[in-house]
């Protein structure tokens, strides 16, 4: 199962743990950075929760489903939340009134109309799509708002992972390391810049902090100039090195696109107040 697709066979493996290591790893690799494959997966995770309220899922599935959503209390709490709302639905549905078509409705609110008129019915017709096209287009839309704020948080665990103090203290496989100085210090000395072999590398950024002032926690964004994406990093602290104090930040490569990089840096105070930031500019070219 190499390659870079992930059909909803692959998808219904991997989320019910059947994948091994290195395809674990692949797919979640992919999630991060395609789009599709992402869409695909959340898909069809959707469809093994509808199945698994439905009693559709095969008893072994059934176990492996449960294992998987239901290891912490978050999926837990998700699982019976959708089963509330499933059987709230389902006791409601019988009691019920079936309501009016929009024909009908429209009849009603129109009674100089009838729907002999050779024009009223291509009208309501035109006025009904008209209906159910927003109707798909405001569900598609909370769909897709959803899934980035899943895409958000799965990217946010994976760098407050990275960046903790256990791993900081720990020397990743494959990690390249880079060097970099503020633009107001750099002046005009070209960006740093990096060569990535694998999106599955970490990256350790070394940000060499000048100003005199120290703060008891500090706050970065990163973004592609020329992009409109800003991503948010988890808190940073400053360390002692022999060359000077500096922010250490690890990134997955995957996080990082071709060109040029930026992350802006800056102090925070207990009160939440930002001191001056900094600025640091770097190349990611893939091989």
């Amino acid at each position: 199962m190499m390659g870079t697709t992930v059909t909803e066979e692959v998808a219904r493996s991997f989320l019910l743990g059947d994948a091994d290591a290195s395809e674990q790893r692949r797919i979640e690799s992919l999630f991060l950075t395609d789009r599709e494959i992402r869409e695909t997966i959340l898909l069809v995770e959707e469809s093994l929760l509808e199945d698994y309220l439905e009693g559709n899922l095969a008893a072994e599935d059934i176990e492996k489903f449960v294992r998987r959503y239901g290891a912490n209390s978050r999926d837990r709490r998700r699982l019976r939340i959708a089963q509330s709302i499933r059987e709230h639905a389902m006791a409601n549905s019988r009691s019920i009134q079936p309501q009016p078509s929009i024909f009908v409705k429209l009849r009603e609110a129109l009674p100089g109309w009838t729907v002999n008129q050779p024009l009223a019915m291509p009208l309501l017709a035109s006025l009904a799509i008209a209906v159910i096209v927003a109707a798909v287009w405001i569900g598609l839309r909370m769909n897709r708002t959803a899934r980035e704020r899943e895409q958000q948080a799965l990217i946010e665990r994976q760098l407050a992972d990275l960046n903790s103090p256990r791993n900081l203290s720990t020397n990743q496989p494959q990690m390249l390391s880079l060097t970099i100085a503020p633009i107001t210090v750099r002046s005009l000395r070209p960006s740093a810049q990096l060569a990535i072999q694998s999106a599955s590398q970490v990256i350790e950024l070394s940000l060499l902090w000048p100003q005199k002032e120290e703060y008891p926690g500090y706050q970065a964004t990163l973004s592609h100039v020329g992009g409109t994406r800003v991503l948010v990093l988890p808190p940073l602290h400053v360390d002692q090195s022999p060359g000077g104090r500096r922010v250490r930040l690890r990134l997955p490569a995957e996080l990082l696109p071709d060109g040029l990089n930026r992350i802006e840096l800056k102090g925070v105070g207990t009160d939440g107040s930002a001191g001056p930031a900094e600025e640091y500019d770097f190349l990611i070219n893939r091989r």
